[in-house]
């Protein structure tokens, strides 16, 4: 590898971590900034209430129609992109809610629910592929960082609109994707897949066991799988009740 080419992958390994986090600050914080003026944009379209509560509900309907076709997004184009793609989407969303036609409130929403859709599929796939000893604690940050900017989009929400308008107070969320897309740039080198699914139990609900090294097949002692998923399979096995034998054991999906 090159130096150039070394350099490259040190930066962009660098800011994997930062982008990931901005990311997720995206999936939360344009939507919210909706609720807290949504009186004031009754007002300003004259607005229904039917309106009004399919204004909010835009983003949930998006989530259900696109999210199933994320992956094979992501497959075609890589993981990296898609993720980018889903902020372009965003910052469009959000400039085209801004822009002060009815219509434009409306199809701004849906795209922002589009990009947002597809970033909810994606992310967690990346943090499972890039980071696998680490999944809860970057899981749960992804999480807060989602928090912290639904918060501050929607506190601001209120006397932003009241000293500039609503226009600049549903606008600024768009900061949110700039700054993602700004990092996630170096990542753009990269074409990879979402990270594989685990595979599904051939049965479901009955666990194989085999029993650990040194001890026969007839020694081990009957277990029963105590936590399944549907996504994950078995998750763990113990013995039956009234069994006295404890040794580890190894459950087969």
């Amino acid at each position: 590898m090159s130096p150039r080419a070394a350099a490259r992958a040190s930066a962009s390994s660098a800011l994997l971590l930062p982008g990931l986090l901005l990311i997720a600050m995206n999936f939360r914080g344009p939507i919210t900034g909706v609720a807290p003026i949504l009186a004031q944009l009754q007002a300003a379209f004259a607005l229904s209430p039917a309106q009004a509560g399919l204004l909010t509900t835009l983003p949930l309907l998006a989530f259900s129609v696109v999210s199933p076709f994320a992956a094979m997004f992501a497959r075609e184009y890589g993981l990296e992109r898609s993720l980018f793609a889903a902020l372009v989407l965003v910052a469009g969303g959000v400039l085209l809610r801004s822009a002060g036609a009815a219509w434009s409130l409306f199809a701004g929403t849906a795209v922002i629910g589009t990009g947002i859709a597809i970033g909810n599929v994606l992310l967690p796939s990346l943090v499972k592929r890039d980071f696998p000893r680490r999944v809860p604690g970057i899981t749960g940050a992804c999480a807060l960082a989602m928090g912290i900017a639904a918060a501050l989009v929607s506190a601001s929400a209120v006397p932003l609109s009241a000293a500039a308008g609503w226009q600049v107070a549903l606008g600024l969320s768009v900061l949110l994707p700039l700054l993602a897309g700004a990092l996630w740039i170096a990542q753009l080198g990269r074409h990879s897949a979402p990270a594989p699914a685990l595979r599904r139990p051939r049965t479901a609900g009955r666990c194989g066991v085999r029993p650990s090294p040194g001890r026969s097949r007839s020694s081990s002692a009957p277990t029963r799988c105590c936590t399944t998923s549907s996504s994950r399979g078995c998750q763990a096995c113990l013995p039956l009740p009234g069994s006295r034998r404890r040794w580890p054991v190894r459950c087969m999906g």
